[in-house]
Order: structure tokens, then C-alpha cells, then sequence
């Protein structure tokens, strides 16, 4: 997939398929801010004012329609840092993205997890739409002892049961 195909197709009229194909290459390339520049001006042209802010959020400028479309999708999600990581789903290396952007997101995730206790992360995807292991999320030690919890449960029915055999074949005989 390449751009010149999707403004040829946006020349077309044929928006919604640009759009698919856009949200394709910024699943495959998510470090380029510029695919979600596109996509934005794109919304903003058809007068989806919020979901072009969504697609701006990580772009600095100072023009005001950006800040303005930002403002009014933040709005919109009542300024959840959560809301706001799992709709865009970054799932690129934050070390390659601009200062602003990384700010914009370490703001984020902070606020998610002051607000929710919880960072939605998001796996790097590769052409084939399969997950790679490059960002994936850590265990919670948690997770571990609610297993270990469970595994000694699950032996101590076993025991039991074992007992209350033993028990009831002593007691017929």
C-alpha cells in the first residue's frame, strides 16, 4: 500500500476505503505520525471534527483547527487518559516519536493510571496482523500467587477426596 494510491482514491470520492487503507499502514508503520496527519485532515475535511482530533492528538502544531478538533474529541471522551490510549491504540516505540508526542502520552498514561489504577498497552502488529512480542505487556505478580492460590486449592479438593475414600472404605469394612 502506498499513499498514491489512496489519494487516488480520495480524488475518487472513495474515502472510506483511503480510510481503511490508512488506519492499515498506521497499524503497520506507528511511529510515522504523518499516516495519522492524513487520516486526520482527512476527517476534518469530511467534518468529522473529533475523529480528526483523535488522529491529531500526537501532532504538534499550532494551528488552530488541530487544536481546536483535539480539544473537542478530549472533550468528548471527558479527558480520559484511558479512554483516550485504548481508542488510538498506540502500539509503535515512543522513543522515535517527537518530544511532544511522548509528553502527550506519558500525560496519558499517568492520568489512566491514577484514575484506573491500569495503562492499556498495545502490541506491535506485523503485515500478517499477528501480534509480535516487542511491546507486550508484563505479568502482574498478582496474576502468579492467584495461580499458585488456585493450584494448592485444587490439590487440597484432591486430598480430600483421597481421605474421604479411605475414610468411607474403613467405615463398610
Amino acid at each position: 500500500m502506498n499513499l498514491h494510491k489512496i489519494n487516488q482514491e480520495i480524488e475518487l470520492g472513495l474515502k472510506h476505503k483511503a480510510s481503511i487503507r490508512l488506519r492499515s499502514m498506521i497499524n503497520s508503520d506507528p511511529d510515522n505520525l504523518e499516516l495519522r496527519n492524513l487520516l486526520a485532515q482527512m476527517y476534518y475535511d469530511a467534518g468529522f471534527f473529533d475523529a480528526a482530533g483523535k488522529f491529531w492528538l500526537l501532532y504538534a502544531t499550532n494551528d488552530y483547527q488541530v487544536i481546536k478538533c483535539t480539544e473537542l474529541y478530549e472533550s468528548s471522551v471527558n479527558y480520559s487518559g484511558n479512554q483516550i490510549l485504548k481508542e488510538i491504540k498506540f502500539r509503535g516505540d515512543k522513543n522515535k516519536l517527537s518530544s511532544f508526542a511522548k509528553e502527550k502520552l506519558e500525560a496519558l498514561e499517568n492520568d489512566s493510571l491514577l484514575k484506573t489504577g491500569h495503562i492499556p498497552y498495545y502490541q506491535r502488529l506485523n503485515l500478517e496482523g499477528n501480534k509480535l512480542e516487542t511491546f507486550s505487556k508484563p505479568t502482574p505478580i498478582i496474576n502468579i500467587f492467584g495461580c499458585l492460590i488456585g493450584l494448592i486449592i485444587i490439590v487440597a479438593i484432591i486430598i480430600i477426596f483421597i481421605l474421604g475414600l479411605i475414610n468411607a472404605y474403613v467405615w463398610l469394612f
